[in-house]
């Protein structure tokens, strides 16, 4: 998605994570006070680590052989605080 290939992680952070049933919503707010809410769809696996009101440097899409795509937020201390393995791309609802 554009949209999404436009937003800057780096000096952001997560402001929540929801997580329902298959489905994870993350709100994020850009270094220039941007909000951006990411929905994915089809996760199978998240893994968190302190992910809220951190600052984020990074933020990597990859995919895997398994079919998955791995979307992972880092940290300024290069350590992964939210990873989602999903099946579906993101989702960008809306952007304030």
């Amino acid at each position: 998605m554009k949209e999404l290939d436009t937003f800057s992680e780096c000096d952001g952070h997560i402001e929540s994570v929801l997580i329902g049933c298959e489905t994870v919503k993350v709100s994020f707010q850009t270094w220039d006070a941007k909000k951006l809410v990411l929905i994915y769809h089809e996760v199978e696996e998240v893994k968190e680590s302190h992910c809220v009101l951190g600052d984020i440097s990074d933020y990597v899409e990859q995919s895997r052989q398994d079919g998955l795509m791995e979307y992972t937020f880092w940290d300024v201390n290069d350590e992964a605080v939210l990873k989602i393995l999903a099946k579906a791309v993101p989702y960008l609802p809306y952007r304030r």
